[in-house]
């Protein structure tokens, strides 16, 4: 479909493609649908949608990819709605020198939308806050092309109070392990390679367990393909969704368009800002959508699965607003067990000689490690980063692309001679509250507030706040990164600084935590962009999504990120969410296929809930299931790849 190009003209613009000053819009034409080709895609001989995915950021793309891929028997077709627009293709750390500037994160985190809009291009803020909050990105990919890369696994006891079948199919071969292998964490050094850095830092801190109540040092997790899984393919680099969703759409466009768009299988839309989900009996049957400016119906069919991706907030809010859940003690409707992670950031430099590395680094010397502990019986681990250099900040050769050779010399030549720099990221758990009424308003929840956005809908209101035992657990945490540093530096404070942050230098005392206990290293709550838990998973009558991340008693919605952990343990919460996101598609795919016609020969599936048949002395033609399982009506018949359908 033409559209109009963005420099002056009233010509349609050359092969679809769109101009700007700069540059070609050409990835994002060739990944991206307006709102009239979804509806001329629905025409005459078209088939209507199987899945609606509402949230192409981090899992909803990922979701909406394995539906694709894995639903090819049952020809799901798909549909991906996200409220932002094409981005990056990749993650930004995929590209020279981390193009796009800023972009990777929000000016300064907001408590509510102040009216100035999206900072940084894409950062939002669509709910109040009552911490300091960096939002969402808007865009393709979402998160997914700006996060850490960190993808733990949760432990065994943080799983301890999660569904059986669940916690049984996260240990399998297709959960973790089948994740780990996707984004790269399965192979953990072959982008830290194990220098003489690398091997001093994980022995020394070995050598100081147990201390504090961290037991376990091992080899960073990082979801980084360092190396290519086979041979003549690339490596995938840092992992995001982007690419898994746009090569999705490629491979249909290759592979069903014998007809145009009336034979694709996925359809992305971006700006397409969904409002409400109308429910029909048990079953949503209609999204009210706004796309570009103007508000929009989308009408779906009985047996349409929906999907809501949006993240844990907003994906609260929709339900909240569409599904008739949330306990009305005060008045709106309101969600509890939200968790969030306690971060700290605490950064030391210890002589190298301290590390038993002699003379000076020769080699590109950065190390990341995985620290787990305990505290007050709940879980904490150190994301630890290490580098030969003199500034604050370890990380700053890390995570980039390098295309020439001069600038790794340089790397190379600007190394510390002395010092090896390390920062100790805390990340530890807050306490859950998995009940569904009588919410305790002193803990964290989410609700409705009275202030509408600028959709006429209301926003969310997200309340954190950390408990008695979650403020034990941070300083337990925190000691434990100060002990273990100092054991590291052989337990003499003449090898040891500190990095005093508020005035940007190296001193030789511990700094300590205000009156109040907090101390400058501590994140606001909510940080670590980990919220979770509003729609916990379980048995029906005691949670919000069974397991299979479908809402309890609805018949066609489901949710998928980490709004449907029961608890949040202190891991990372990406594999888990991947691992979940593809285990919740595999279950649409099996809802969705149709129940046989006893008398008919069935000669192919078309989709979710079309059949082809062979009817005695007629050609083949397709039906279509009702929700009960009737037949309803015969279907117009295309030819597609030789095939009658």
């Amino acid at each position: 479909m033409p559209l109009r190009e963005l420099i002056p003209g009233p010509n349609p613009a050359k092969d679809g493609i769109q101009q700007t000053a700069f540059g070609y819009d050409v990835v994002p034409r060739y990944v991206c649908n307006s709102w009239q080709e979804i509806i001329a895609a629905q025409g005459a001989g078209g088939y209507p949608f199987d899945v609606v995915v509402i949230g192409a950021g981090m899992y909803g793309a990922y979701c909406a990819e394995k539906l694709y891929r894995r639903g090819n028997a049952a020809a799901l077709r798909i549909l991906v709605l996200d409220a932002g627009a094409f981005l990056l293709q990749s993650h930004i750390q995929n590209l020279p020198q981390q193009l796009g500037g800023a972009i990777g994160g929000p000016s300064s985190p907001r408590t509510r939308d102040d009216g100035s809009g999206a900072q940084n291009i894409v950062w939002e803020m669509p709910w109040i806050n009552n911490e300091p909050f960096a939002g969402l990105a808007y865009c393709i990919g979402g998160r997914s092309l700006f996060w850490g890369g960190w993808s733990p696994p949760l432990t065994d006891a943080d799983l301890g109070n999660w569904p059986d079948d669940v916690v049984s199919y996260l240990k399998g071969a297709s959960g973790y392990a089948r994740t780990a292998d996707e984004i790269g964490t399965g192979t953990t050094t072959d982008f830290i390679t194990q220098t003489a850095l690398f091997n001093a830092l994980l022995s020394s801190a070995r050598a100081a367990l147990p201390l504090s109540g961290i037991t376990e040092a091992r080899e960073a997790p990082l979801a980084v393909v360092g190396s290519a899984p086979r041979s003549g393919l690339f490596a995938f680099d840092k992992f995001s969704s982007a690419p898994f969703l746009i090569d999705a759409v490629r491979n249909d466009v290759a592979a069903h368009t014998n007809h145009g768009d009336l034979s694709r299988r996925i359809f992305v839309v971006p700006r397409a800002q969904v409002l409400k989900l109308n429910l029909t009996g048990n079953a949503v049957t209609s999204l009210d959508l706004n796309v570009e400016g103007g508000n929009q119906s989308l009408p779906l069919g009985p047996r349409c699965a929906v999907v809501v991706a949006t993240g844990t907030i907003e994906a609260t809010r929709l339900a909240l607003e569409s599904l008739g859940i949330g306990s009305p003690q005060s008045g709106t409707p309101r969600l509890g067990n939200l968790m969030a992670h306690l971060r700290s950031n605490i950064t030391v430099r210890i002589k190298r000689a301290a590390l038993g590395l002699g003379g000076p680094p020769t080699e590109l010397e950065t190390a990341a490690l995985l620290l787990r502990g305990t505290a007050y019986g709940r879980r904490f681990h150190h994301q630890v980063t290490a580098a030969a250099l003199a500034g604050s900040n370890p990380e700053s050769n890390m995570w980039s692309m390098v295309p020439d050779i001069d600038v790794l010399d340089s790397l190379l030549a600007n190394q510390d001679r002395d010092w090896v720099s390390i920062t100790f990221r805390g990340i530890g758990e807050m306490e859950e509250q998995r009940i569904l009424d009588n919410i305790d308003a002193a803990r964290s929840w989410v609700e409705l507030s009275s202030e509408t956005d600028k959709f006429g809908k209301r926003r969310a209101y997200v309340h954190l706040a950390a408990t008695d035992n979650d403020r034990n657990l941070w300083s337990a945490m925190d000691k434990s990164a100060f002990d273990l540093a100092l054991a590291m530096a052989g337990g003499n404070g003449a090898n040891i600084e500190c990095w005093d942050a508020p005035n940007k230098k190296w001193q030789a005392a511990q700094p300590a935590p205000d009156a109040n206990g907090r101390g400058f290293w501590q994140d606001p709550l909510g940080g670590t962009h980990h919220e979770a838990g509003t729609l916990f998973m379980g048995a029906p009558g005691a949670s919000i999504t069974d397991t299979n991340c479908k809402f309890q008693d609805k018949a066609n919605v489901y949710a998928v990120g980490p709004a449907v952990f029961p608890t949040l343990g202190s891991a990372n919460p990406s594999a888990t969410a991947f691992s979940l996101a593809r285990r919740t598609a595999a279950s649409i795919i099996e809802s969705a296929a149709p129940k046989a016609l006893p008398g008919f020969t069935p000669l192919s599936l078309v989709a979710a809930d079309w059949q082809m048949i062979k009817l005695p002395n007629s050609p083949a033609v397709m039906i279509h299931y009702g929700s009960n399982g009737d037949l309803w009506v015969v279907r117009s018949i295309l030819v597609h790849e030789g095939t009658v359908r």
